[in-house]
C-alpha cells in the first residue's frame, strides 16, 4: 500500500540529483469553506501500474476531526487518466482503501443516515440517523459492490483509525481500535470474520504489516499505566503516553514490544520490505529511545523520526529529521 507519509520521509533523505520531477498534477475542487486541513485524501495501488486515489469533492460536516461528505474515488494509470469512478456518500468518511490480488478495491470508512453507494446501492444505519457506524466495501474489476458491511453498532465512538493490509498469500486484514484495546481482523472474499490478533493495553493502531514469511508488526501508541499485551506476551506502560513497536510471529504469538516516551497519542505509519524488517514514522514531539538509538528531540514545535527494526527486534538505525516548515 502506498503510505504517502513515509514516502515523503523517505524521500527527505534522497539527494536533490536522484529525485525525479513531476509528469503531471492534478488538482480537485472541494466545496468546503472552513479548516483547510479538514478534507483528506488517500491513495493505493491498483493492478499493475494503476493508482486509486480518494477525494471529497464535498464536506457535509466534521465529526471530530474526520470528514463526512461525498467521496470520489478515481482509478488512473500512469498518465493520470481516469479509468474508473465510483462515489459513496453523502455523508461519509474514508480511513483506508486496498487492493486485493484480484484487482477488486475494498474501502473501509464511516457514515450516518443512509450511505449511498455509486447512487445505485445502499448501506443502512442500523441506529439513529445520526449515528456514526463503520462500513467496508467491496467492489469488483467491473465497478459493482461485491459486498458491504456495516461493521456494527456499539463500535460508533470507538471505531478508531481503521487500517487496511493485504498478507503475503493475499488475504485481507483491517484493524481497529476502541481506545483500550486493539483489533486487526482477518476476513474471507466476503468480508467475513474468520480471525483476529487481539493487542490489549493500548489507546490506538496506527499501522500494522506483514514479513513474507507472514509474521506481523504493529504499531501506535499507549499509556496511562496500562499493561500492553499480545496473548502471553505482556509489558507494563511506564508513562501516560508512549508509542509501541511490536511484533507477532507467523503462528499468531507475541514476540517482542519496545516502547518509547511520548507526549500525546499518535497514529505511526509503518511499511515492510521484502527482507522482513519495518518501517515506521511519526512526529518526534520530545526525546525518546528505540533500542540503542536516542534523539534528542525537536528545536521548536515538532520534528519526525524514521526507525528501521528488523523481525528479531533489533534496531539497525533510527533517523531524526527536521520539520520542514
Amino acid at each position: 500500500m502506498i503510505r504517502k507519509f513515509l514516502f515523503i520521509l523517505l524521500l527527505s533523505y534522497i539527494p536533490a540529483a536522484a529525485q525525479q520531477s513531476f509528469n503531471w498534477v492534478q488538482n480537485h475542487q472541494i466545496n468546503y469553506s472552513f479548516n483547510p486541513g479538514i478534507p483528506k485524501t488517500l491513495s493505493c495501488k491498483g493492478v499493475n501500474t494503476e493508482v486509486w486515489f480518494a477525494y471529497y469533492d464535498s464536506v457535509y460536516s466534521s465529526w471530530s476531526l474526520d470528514p463526512l461528505g461525498n467521496i470520489t474515488l478515481n482509478r488512473m494509470n500512469t498518465a493520470g487518466t481516469v479509468l474508473q469512478t465510483y462515489q459513496i456518500g453523502p455523508r461519509a468518511m474514508i480511513h483506508d482503501m486496498i487492493t486485493n490480488q484480484n484487482g477488486e478495491l475494498m474501502v473501509i470508512g464511516a457514515f450516518i443516515d443512509t450511505l449511498f453507494i455509486n447512487q445505485s446501492d445502499t448501506l443502512m444505519n442500523t441506529a439513529v440517523a445520526l449515528n456514526l457506524e463503520p462500513f467496508l466495501i467491496c467492489f469488483d474489476v467491473a465497478g459493482q459492490v461485491k459486498w458491504k458491511h456495516n461493521l456494527g453498532v456499539g463500535l460508533t465512538t470507538s471505531f478508531i483509525s481503521p487500517t487496511l493490509e493485504m498478507s503475503p498469500s493475499g488475504e485481507i486484514y483491517y484493524s481497529y481500535t476502541d481506545f483500550s484495546t486493539g483489533y486487526i481482523i482477518h476476513i474471507d472474499n466476503n468480508g467475513l470474520p474468520i480471525g483476529q490478533v487481539v493487542v490489549d493495553g493500548i489507546r490506538t493502531i496506527g499501522d500494522f504489516g506483514f514479513t513474507p514469511t507472514g509474521g506481523l508488526f504493529v504499531t501506535g501508541a499507549t499509556g496511562n499505566g496500562s499493561v500492553f499485551s499480545i496473548g502471553a506476551l505482556a509489558a507494563p506502560v511506564t508513562e501516560s503516553y508512549m508509542l509501541y513497536i511490536a511484533y507477532v510471529n507467523p503462528i499468531g504469538n507475541g514476540q517482542w514490544v519496545h516502547l518509547a516516551h511520548d507526549v500525546t497519542f499518535q497514529f505511526p505509519q509503518l511499511v515492510t520490505d521484502p527482507l522482513g524488517n519495518a518501517y515506521v514514522c511519526a512526529a518526534l514531539l520530545d526525546s525518546l529511545t528505540w533500542g540503542n538509538f536516542h534523539l534528542n528531540g525537536p528545536d521548536w514545535v515538532y520534528d519526525y523520526f524514521l526507525a528501521k527494526v528488523d523481525s528479531n527486534g533489533l534496531f539497525q538505525w533510527v533517523k531524526e529529521g527536521q520539520n520542514p516548515t
